[in-house]
């Protein structure tokens, strides 16, 4: 009876440990697939992260680029604007040229006013000169076909587009008297203009006062 009652007891024990071992593996399996779903999200997670930050630096990346472009089409443009313009050819209108005053034109854009041809030395003015020709003369000045037609027409054939020009003088030195009066010039430019007729003559008129002038070339 009692080694019924034993053998009893220990089928009991090994079923228990039986059960007790499927539950424990239940457990760890359990927890192991937990452990790997949660670091799947953490891969997934990281993955996330990963791509995120791929899509930032493609973004920067982008951005670096487009502003690189900007900065080259700005260059270009500024490269564009900072190349000078051609110079407008005036070297028909060089030289010294005489009516009630004496007026010089110079090939290096500087110019003189003098009181009179014969005494370069006081009474005068000289500066800078920026020179348009032709139809760009006539717009800077506003002076309109009709009036350009009409100067052609009274020049007999003389006078073309090309002989009209805009000389717009700003003096920067003055001597009046045998002294230096520059410090009293207010760096305000005029506009004169010039219509060469012919190899030696020209009309000139100074658009801020009005004062006329028939000039001849002496040199």
């Amino acid at each position: 009876m009692k080694n019924k009652n034993n053998s009893a007891v220990v089928v009991i024990l090994v079923a228990a440990l039986a059960v007790i071992a499927v539950i424990g593996w239940a457990i760890v399996l359990k927890m192991i697939g937990a452990n790997n779903q949660s670091k799947s999200r953490v891969d997934e997670d990281t993955t996330t992260v990963q791509v995120g930050t791929d899509n930032t630096q493609e973004n920067d990346e982008e951005e670096k680029s487009s502003e690189a472009t900007s900065e080259e089409n700005s260059e270009d443009s500024k490269s564009s604007e900072d190349e000078p313009e051609s110079d407008t050819d005036y070297s028909d209108i060089i030289g010294g040229w005489e009516s009630e005053a004496y007026y010089e034109f110079r090939e290096d854009g500087t110019y003189g006013w003098y009181k009179s041809s014969e005494d370069l030395s006081d009474n005068y003015y000289s500066g800078t000169i920026t020179v348009l020709r032709g139809y760009e003369a006539c717009d800077h000045l506003d002076i309109t076909l009709d009036r350009v037609l009409t100067v052609f027409n009274n020049s007999n054939g003389e006078v073309g587009i090309d002989d009209i020009y805009c000389i717009t003088c700003t003096p920067t030195y003055l001597v009046s008297g045998g002294v230096d009066k520059s410090d009293t010039l207010n760096g305000v430019s005029y506009d004169l203009l010039f219509v060469v007729v012919g190899d030696k003559y020209a009309q000139g008129l100074n658009v801020g006062n009005g004062d006329s002038y028939y000039f001849t070339k002496i040199k």
